[in-house]
């Protein structure tokens, strides 16, 4: 008898042992955020990485924990097969945990980077699943935008709506506190939010409100500069081309209060062209960029407007702006222009080049 309970003893604990080594995937709500070691409790998970070397507490919810064997961390065990020098979708039930809109037989990059993340791209989206060291805040937001993008493919709304609103209020929050965030955080963000395709207006509209926040909080990061401004009350009013204008320093008061440059028709009744600011730098205000080259033009604390006209922009600065953009294709090229600080963004053709220096 004796006997017999050692063995269920020794069965028993084998069995919990096994259960601990299983490695696991930590979700938060439907977005995997990284790889590791999950103890459930009940008011929280403690998560330590594959190397076992950290250890964090998560709240449950959101977060919860499947267990996936991903330590292993062969792309095998994310759904994916060798295609080639590359990997293909094979299991899209357990791919599409990572990618809702892939579908059997596309393209999925796999990287180990560093030996502590597991990065995994489809469509210019990436998802970032550390398990040397807990997931950064910045990594979920990405990997959140990345799934919203995801389910906003397949008509699953509903999942995409309550990741979009998570993310915007952790871009509001950093907007407020200037918290730093490195570039690849703006560049994944801005891929994810326009990879949306074929969406319902409500829909491409929310994920633009993101970008266009994106945007704005990419400006608060910007480094006021030392410029002497002078003050002045009258718009820039122009009604007639080709002009150019160079070394100007305004102030123009509060943000919306005065137009900085107006363009009105002219005695034949045509708006004016071919008008250069160049090397200027304007505070305060409000401007509407269409129809007018800004050649290395800084704005500071401005009110920027982008109805999707004729434009031509090259090395400008906004600094502490707030936007509005129209919402199409052209609104989305511009707000990416201003989120990922592209050198020239251009509506037009060459032709509507500003003359060179």
């Amino acid at each position: 008898m004796l006997r017999g309970i050692v063995s269920c003893s020794l069965s028993l604990l084998f069995l919990v042992s096994a259960e601990r080594l299983a490695s696991d995937t930590l979700f938060k709500k439907t977005t995997a955020v990284a790889i590791g070691f999950g103890a459930t409790r009940k008011a929280d998970i403690g998560w330590t990485d594959c190397q076992k070397q950290g250890t964090k507490k998560y709240v449950k919810p959101p977060y919860w924990v499947d267990q996936s064997d991903n330590c292993q961390l062969k792309a095998e065990g994310f759904g994916l097969r060798t295609s080639g020098t590359g990997f293909s979708a094979e299991n899209t039930d357990q791919l599409s945990r990572f990618f809702p809109d892939v579908k059997k037989g596309d393209v999925v990059e796999f990287k180990d980077v560093s030996s502590s993340t597991v990065i995994l791209r489809f469509r210019g989206r990436s998802l970032f699943l550390p398990y040397g060291t807990p997931p950064s805040e910045e990594q979920i937001s990405n990997n959140e935008l990345s799934m919203a993008a995801g389910f906003a493919n397949v008509n699953k709304y509903d999942q995409s709506t309550d990741l979009l609103r998570g993310v915007d209020a952790v871009i509001t929050r950093y907007t407020s506190e200037k918290t730093l965030a490195s570039a690849d955080f703006f560049s994944r963000a801005s891929a994810s939010i326009r990879d949306v395709s074929n969406s319902p207006p409500e829909i491409t509209d929310r994920f633009q409100n993101v970008l266009l926040h994106l945007a704005e909080y990419r400006s608060a990061l910007e480094k006021t500069p030392e410029i002497p401004f002078s003050q002045r009350f009258a718009a820039f009013v122009v009604s007639a081309g080709p002009q150019t204008y160079e070394g100007n320093f305004f102030d123009f008061g509060g943000q919306d209060k005065a137009d900085i440059v107006v363009l009105q028709p002219g005695l034949n009744g045509r708006m004016p062209q071919h008008i250069l600011f160049r090397k200027d730098g304007f505070r305060g205000g409000r401007q509407l960029l269409d129809g007018i080259y800004w050649d290395r033009v800084t704005f500071v604390r401005t009110h920027i407007i982008y109805r999707g006209g004729l434009v031509y922009l090259r090395d400008l600065h906004f600094v502490g702006c707030s936007l509005e953009v129209v919402n199409s294709p052209r609104g989305n090229d511009f707000l990416n222009f201003v989120v990922n600080q592209l050198p020239e963004f251009m509506v037009g053709t060459e032709y509507d080049q500003p003359p060179s220096d």
